[in-house]
């Protein structure tokens, strides 16, 4: 899911330098702001990784396009340096602990444990970005039930949810198999 954070004076969001205030915009709401001619003055940069599940997109100033664009294309290539290489970088300071003895490392856990079945480890691998990319499919509601559901710390049952929402639990149920099929189409 796409998450946007625009620069507003009345934001719920403060930066980390707590000097200017973001207003959060995703699913619907994202794309009329978009589509409306204040959003279509601004400006955003794509600042989560590759491996989160959302991608999220901060309002910069047009000043700084031309910086971001250079670290951008900076961090690109040292991905797919990394990727093309096949060698796995590992930092010196990887053995080192947090002072206490028992906490030090010798460096053989970092050497591959070749008992590992590499071939369904690479096939579970495909199957999570698999699931990542259906998962991205779903609109914000859609996401919100599965989470609620299945993916939560403490997930809850039909009926639960059914409650919190004000709907019947048949049509939770309805709702989720819904949802079911299209992930389907994905594997």
């Amino acid at each position: 899911m796409k998450i946007y954070y625009a620069k507003n004076s009345n934001g719920k969001y403060l930066s980390a330098d707590g000097q200017t205030r973001y207003e959060k915009f995703c699913g619907r709401a994202a794309y009329t702001y978009l589509k409306s001619n204040e959003g279509k003055e601004k400006r955003f940069a794509k600042i989560s990784d590759a491996d989160d599940l959302n991608e999220v997109f901060l309002e910069i100033d047009t000043d700084s396009i031309p910086t971001f664009r250079v670290d951008e294309r900076r961090e690109q290539y040292v991905r797919d340096t990394k990727r093309e290489s096949g060698i796995c970088v590992i930092s010196i300071y990887a053995c080192e602990g947090q002072g206490d003895d028992d906490d030090k490392v010798s460096g053989e856990e970092l050497i591959a444990d070749e008992s590992i079945d590499l071939e369904s480890e690479a096939l579970r691998q495909m199957d999570i970005d698999t699931l990542r990319r259906a998962l991205k499919s779903l609109d914000e509601n859609e996401m919100e039930l599965i989470t609620a559901l299945y993916l939560s710390k403490y997930p809850i049952s039909e009926s639960k949810l059914a409650r919190k929402l004000g709907v019947s639990q048949p049509m939770i149920y309805k709702r989720k198999t819904a949802i079911f099929k299209k992930l389907k189409k994905f594997f």
